[in-house]
């Protein structure tokens, strides 16, 4: 049996094997990062390209095992340059060592980083992008707000003041021709004073916290702390005060008009577990709450109360906060609002 002829491998410079291992790689799908070539090696590339017109499988086979030996020799290959590596620990370093070591580069030279600090910046708290809208420069916040989603730009900028907004909108003008390296300065700058600001372990205030906890409390042990904070820190008190609201401030912080919406939306159980329940110093808010019903409704209240006989005093706890929480609620909701304790 005759066996298949065997055709030689065509003698190829190494221009032309290197355009063949390119053009095969784009055929496959692959970036071989020709654009980060010298431009004269590119155009020679280019023509070496359009010369071969045709390679036989065998050259094709040959060539492609010489460039894997070439591989396997070189071993790691790292990028070329500090731009280049800064480039490829892009979210790896902290924005801080990244701009101290731009600073090393030439001015005309930006690594291509800035996408992970960007999105750390945007991942902010609306607080901290409102205070940098109020203090950096039109044309930065111009680019900052560029950055964002259209709904949550249109958000932070509804707080600002009109003439604040308005010079923003005019440095939107000169953006069109800022380069992107330019926005990538921006980006590094603004993640290193970000990085320098000190992170808060609790997101609320010391007001809002002791307040939650406060609310959620019982009658003698909120009127306790209260009293304490009151002989040892009056202004810090005076403020606490004013983020609690409990079942006792209730004649003092509901509108007596808000009385039939806030009975209509609690559960009728929790309420009459909270009225009856209701003893000497808190028995104002019974009669608050009553005073400030329909006479035929105060009637029939009154009437469940005297049926309802004694309350547990855990289940009577229950239903002066499930009133509480309801209230607050309203509140949140836009469907009332508290008085202001001075």
């Amino acid at each position: 049996m005759n066996q298949p002829l065997s055709h030689p491998v065509l003698p190829l410079t190494k221009a032309e094997k290197a355009a063949v291992i390119v053009h095969l790689l784009v055929q496959g799908g692959v970036d071989p990062g020709v654009g980060e070539l010298p431009p004269n090696l590119q155009r020679t590339l280019a023509r070496s390209i359009a010369k071969l017109r045709f390679v036989d499988q065998a050259t094709l086979m040959a060539t492609a095992a010489e460039f894997t030996e070439v591989l396997d020799a070189a071993g790691l290959r790292f990028p070329d340059g500090l731009a280049k590596t800064l480039g490829a620990l892009d979210g790896t370093l902290s924005p801080s060592v990244i701009q101290d070591l731009t600073a090393e580069l030439p001015p005309d030279v930006v690594p291509d980083v800035g996408a992970s600090v960007w999105e750390g910046l945007l991942a902010m708290p609306p607080e901290v992008l409102q205070d940098m809208l109020r203090t950096e420069s039109p044309t930065i916040c111009a680019i900052v707000l560029s950055k964002l989603p259209a709904e949550r730009a249109a958000g932070l900028v509804a707080d600002l003041p009109p003439e604040r907004m308005g010079d923003i909108a005019v440095a939107f003008s000169a953006t069109d021709a800022i380069p992107p390296a330019t926005v990538a300065r921006v980006g590094l700058s603004l993640g290193r004073a970000a990085s320098s600001t000190p992170s808060k372990a609790f997101q609320k205030t010391p007001v809002d916290r002791l307040g939650a906890i406060l609310n959620a409390s019982g009658f003698g042990e909120r009127t306790a702390m209260l009293q304490t904070l009151d002989d040892q820190s009056p202004d810090f008190a005076s403020a606490v005060r004013a983020a609690v609201f409990s079942w006792e401030n209730i004649p003092d912080r509901l509108d007596a008009r808000d009385v039939p919406r806030v009975v209509r939306a609690v559960a009728a159980e929790d309420l009459l577990a909270a009225l009856s329940s209701e003893q000497d110093v808190e028995g104002t808010v019974v009669h608050f709450l009553l005073a400030n019903l329909s006479g035929r409704l105060a009637d029939q209240t009154r009437a469940e109360l005297e049926d309802a006989g004694e309350i547990a005093p855990e289940r009577g706890e229950a239903g002066k906060k499930a009133v509480a929480v309801a209230i607050r609620q309203m509140e949140d909701d836009g469907e009332l609002a508290l008085i202001t304790p001075d």
